[in-house]
């Protein structure tokens, strides 16, 4: 009896010292987890820029000039084709709604018309566009001035004592408008350098980037 009392008594006694101290005897101390460092922030590294895609191979100069050459027929047909077709609705006025009020003529005027305006837009575009094709680099303005020009030829011929010829002159047009487009044709550029910045997070890179 008497080591229970004892045993009681002194439990008793720590109990009322940690008490008085503000502490619980029988409150365990959790672990207190270490604090997590933050993540080292890295600045993302900026996106590449993409490859530009190649120019195409530079034609010879014979090969050149008949791609051009095509392509202001092919650009002429086309542009006649959809220019007559367009302005071949504006012909239809010609026609009344209460009978026919004229005649064909003017239909086939105003279709020519057209025809020969969307020629004359597509031909430098067709040249042009086969310059491209074929790795030339020239101004579709100037096949346009050699058009131009050769449209001006066939004007003087018609006011002079030959108008017959005027025919033959107008064959000149793509052929002016390919002499035009090869004028203004730029030689291959050189390379250039420039300054490249590129940021990982592992580090940053410096350099030059070529361009040709």
């Amino acid at each position: 009896m008497h080591a229970p009392l004892r045993l009681a008594a002194l439990l008793l006694l720590v109990s009322s010292s940690a008490f008085a101290q503000g502490m619980d005897p029988w409150a365990v101390d959790p672990v207190q987890p270490e604090q997590a460092s933050a993540p080292a922030l890295h600045r993302p590294s900026p996106p590449l820029p993409e490859p530009e895609a190649p120019p195409p191979e530079r034609w010879s100069t014979g090969a050149r000039l008949g791609a051009e050459l095509g392509g202001g027929m092919a650009g002429t047909v086309l542009g006649g084709v959809v220019g007559g077709a367009g302005l071949s609705l504006l012909g239809l006025t010609c026609f009344g709604h209460g009978g026919f009020i004229g005649d064909s003529t003017c239909f086939w005027a105003v279709a020519g018309a057209g025809a020969i305006l969307g020629g004359l837009v597509g031909m430098p575009l067709g040249i042009r566009w086969g310059g491209r094709r074929a790795g030339g680099n020239g101004s579709a303005l100037a096949a346009t001035v050699g058009i131009v020009g050769s449209l001006v030829a066939v004007g003087l011929v018609l006011a002079s004592d030959h108008p017959e010829r005027a025919g033959f002159v107008a064959l000149s047009a793509p052929l002016l408008g390919v002499v035009g487009y090869e004028l203004t044709a730029r030689g291959p550029r050189s390379a250039r350098l420039t300054p490249s910045l590129s940021l990982s997070p592992g580090g940053g890179a410096l350099g030059l980037r070529a361009r040709f």
